[in-house]
């Protein structure tokens, strides 16, 4: 909690990140916007990894962990397109 207060909350850094884009200058949003692809990027090899490894050393409901990482696999691919065909008319 300290380190979330020092690194985040003092810096204004959590504020940057959860502002809505109306508030934020184009530098802030660029900023922003590159922050959130890679931390999701991260965050989404991170809990697959995870997953894996639950997958891999499960027993039992091994082939429903296999279905349920080959899934969540498959979503985070396809996710990023799939927002873009649904919000933008010409890419």
């Amino acid at each position: 909690m300290a380190t979330f207060i020092q690194v985040h909350v003092r810096t204004k850094l959590w504020r940057l990140v959860h502002a809505r884009t109306d508030n934020l200058d184009e530098r802030q949003y660029q900023i922003a916007l590159r922050a959130l692809r890679y931390a999701y990027g991260i965050f989404t090899v991170t809990s697959l990894s995870a997953l894996l490894c639950l997958a891999l050393t499960a027993e039992g409901n091994s082939s429903l962990m296999m279905l349920v990482m080959a899934s969540l696999l498959y979503l985070a691919h396809t996710l990023p397109s799939s927002v873009l065909a649904w919000t933008e008319r010409e890419v």
